[in-house]
């Protein structure tokens, strides 16, 4: 399959219940925005059994490759993602309204079994920079958000 990185460009809400086990049937949701770039900023809410309630906001590197979407944080408010670390992921659809993805593994060999399809539509073909400047914000200031 052919894909056509332009149709990644701008803005997606991926929002569901996780129950794979490893979230513990968690739900989530976030926004994120694809620059044409290759810049991808993501801002979300996680609520789960094993992590309790989460704010996760991470800017990224992104390029298609194939079928697949390889997306590089920069920078994450979460250890569970890492820096550097290019998570490898399955786009099954990819259009002006939706993007289908699976994510399959890490560039250091990790490999994730049972994860559930992402399912995301498209807000706008424009790219937030709002989303871009709370990201930063966010990272920047979080200690005075969030209390552990």
């Amino acid at each position: 399959m052919m894909i056509d990185s332009s149709s990644l460009v701008g803005t997606w809400r991926t929002s569901g219940f996780w129950d794979d086990g490893y979230f513990s049937d968690g739900y989530y949701f976030n926004e994120a925005t694809y620059t044409s770039d290759g810049i991808k900023c993501t801002l979300g809410i996680g609520m789960s059994e094993r992590y309790g309630l989460e704010i996760d906001a991470f800017i990224s590197s992104w390029e298609i490759s194939g079928d697949e979407l390889h997306i590089t944080p920069q920078k994450s408010s979460t250890p569970i993602v890492k820096i550097g670390e290019t998570l490898i992921t399955e786009i099954w659809v990819l259009n002006k309204k939706e993007l289908k993805t699976l994510l399959v593994a890490t560039d250091g060999g990790e490999t994730f079994e049972d994860m559930p399809i992402e399912h995301s539509r498209k807000l706008s073909d424009t790219p937030s920079p709002k989303i871009c400047l709370a990201v930063e914000k966010f990272l920047q200031y979080k200690h005075r958000y969030l209390r552990r």
